[in-house]
């Protein structure tokens, strides 16, 4: 039996959560006393402005702050949760439907000053509440605030099914994709636990959201406390597609890795040096989910998108910080020079020498020191000449070096000549180098037919990039040649020059002095050997 709302409201705010037919929740807030404002922290603004909306006339929520029209004070007041209208732009989807349950991120309903108590009510007689670090029933209360790195599941215990990789998924996800999922990443989990020498903290739980819509597979997923397993994917996946099967498996795969590396030994550089934990999960997930044949193909791309994309920078982050799918790229391209080196040398894999790695780590934290100590060990001067060439270089022909280097673990890298096929891929090259140099490390643009919307508000300097839809430079456009456009602006960026932009009306923008690095205009790089590599299941 629940204590008195007058006991619970003693420790803090109460939030009672109720599903709605609409297929959206009703949050009812109860505070502790009247207010003019009530304040979340601000973790998760733009998720709750977009999704969350106020309950009745007079009201005005921010995503931040709840007031009343009036000014009057208040100590209730209700919101309507809908599912994350733009899930898969977001670091952290807060609320997504599962069937007739549904995920809930915690963290986003904490107060700005004060841990919150959420209750849930009205999810049926069969109901279930799945969250780490929670003995009770449904009907309990959860203490939460705005560091909780829980994920809830709270609907019918029909949904569950216990297993290796238990799943919570509504009878919506394709049964083939429900069996895909726990199979593979379930038999990642197997050998993960086995090579590594530890099980995860928690039984590994995957939450599957499946809001079908549109052909194309997107996928949006992420690790929680308590070894939760996130997914959210759009697509038609009625019938069974072999290539859309192998991006799930090595999606949910990446994901499992980091239930091991990054919850059970978690990193000391989570944001400094993302190249760590996300080339890894990328590296492992790939061997540990595909097929000789497809792992080589795989392997080939984040080999030459790591060329094609790092630029002049460091990976390390020296010299900027490095973001958007670089880490993963170049990231799996040390990993996989660590272990083709420590392979040759003494006869260890990647999860021997990871395995290594984290009976070093200090209170279950790894770092990249660790890392590169273990991974020179095992394949001394072969993977410090990749790792150094990666790592620390920079300047004019960083690409080249690198490619050089991978010589080393017998990876051989060549360019085709640039030519006018390769003008859309140059023209991405040279605005992502804009965005590097002018948008504080950040990459966000879409390709359009005739140039580039760029997407990063508040970002940029000079201001108006951070919208700008860019389709020239130097009077050239990118539709027309787009390779000579790249070089127009490498030249002039090359002398730290005055760089002028055209945009979508054919208006000039202010001239500018370019910061951005770009390598010579060159064709698609290209991986003409990849060593055989053994199994990890073993």
């Amino acid at each position: 039996m629940l204590p008195p709302i007058a006991v619970l409201l003693a420790a803090g705010p109460l939030i009672t959560i109720t599903p709605s037919q609409d297929e959206t929740l009703v949050a009812t807030f109860a505070l502790q006393e009247s207010t003019q404002a009530y304040h979340f922290a601000p973790n998760d603004t733009p998720q709750r402005a977009d999704a969350w909306a106020p309950m009745g006339e007079g009201w005005t929520f921010d995503g931040e702050t709840v007031v009343r029209a009036d000014g009057k004070a208040f100590d209730t007041f209700r919101l309507r949760i809908a599912p994350d209208p733009r899930a898969h732009d977001r670091r952290y989807v807060v609320s997504s439907p599962i069937g007739d349950g549904w995920s809930i991120y915690l963290a986003a309903f904490g107060g700005k000053d004060e841990p919150v108590q959420i209750r849930f009510e009205g999810f049926g007689d069969d109901a279930v509440l799945r969250l780490p670090r929670h003995g009770g029933g449904v009907h309990a209360v959860v203490t939460t605030d705005s560091d909780d790195r829980r994920v809830a599941y709270v609907g019918p215990s029909g949904l569950v099914r216990p297993g290796d990789m238990t799943l919570v998924a509504g009878p919506e996800l394709p049964e083939w994709v429900a069996d895909a999922l726990v199979e593979d990443a379930g038999r990642v989990a197997r050998v993960l636990e086995d090579r590594l020498g530890a099980p995860a903290l928690h039984p590994p739980t995957i939450l599957a959201s499946y809001p079908p819509r549109g052909d194309a597979l997107s996928l949006k997923g992420g690790t929680f406390e308590g070894a939760t397993l996130r997914l959210v994917m759009k697509s038609n996946l009625d019938e069974r597609d072999e290539d859309r099967a192998t991006q799930l498996a090595a999606f949910a795969a990446h994901e499992t890795v980091h239930i091991w590396l990054n919850e059970v030994w978690d990193t000391a550089e989570n944001a400094e040096q993302p190249w760590l934990h996300e080339g890894v999960a990328e590296y492992l997930a790939d061997r540990l989910s595909l097929d000789r044949v497809t792992f080589q193909a795989e392997a080939a791309r984040h080999v030459t998108d790591c060329l094609a994309n790092l630029g002049n920078r460091p990976l390390d982050g020296s010299d900027g910080a490095v973001y958007g799918a670089v880490p993963y790229d170049c990231g799996f391209t040390l990993q996989l020079a660590a272990e083709i080196a420590s392979l040759r040398r003494d006869g260890d894999d990647a999860l021997d020498l990871w395995r290594a790695v984290v009976e070093s780590a200090q209170a279950h934290q790894y770092d990249s020191a660790m890392f590169l100590k273990e991974a020179t060990e095992r394949g001394g001067r072969d993977f410090t000449s990749v790792a150094d060439a990666l790592l620390a270089a920079s300047g004019d022909g960083k690409a080249e070096a690198v490619a050089d280097a991978l010589e080393a673990v017998d990876l051989t890298v060549s360019w085709a000549e640039a030519g006018s096929e390769d003008g859309p891929a140059v023209g991405r090259e040279a605005m992502a180098a804009l965005q590097r140099a002018h948008c504080g490390g950040n990459i966000s643009f879409y390709s359009e037919s005739d140039g580039y919307r760029f997407a990063l508000p508040d970002l940029c300097e000079p201001g108006f990039l951070h919208d700008a839809y860019v389709v020239g430079v130097q009077g050239i456009s990118f539709a027309a040649d787009g390779v000579a456009a790249y070089n127009a602006m490498k030249n002039v960026c090359d002398e730290r020059g005055e760089l002028v932009l055209i945009v979508k009306d054919e208006t000039r923008l202010e001239p500018f002095r370019c910061e951005a690095l770009l390598p010579p205009a060159r064709g698609a790089a290209l991986l003409a050997r990849l060593p055989e590599l053994p199994d990890l299941d073993r």
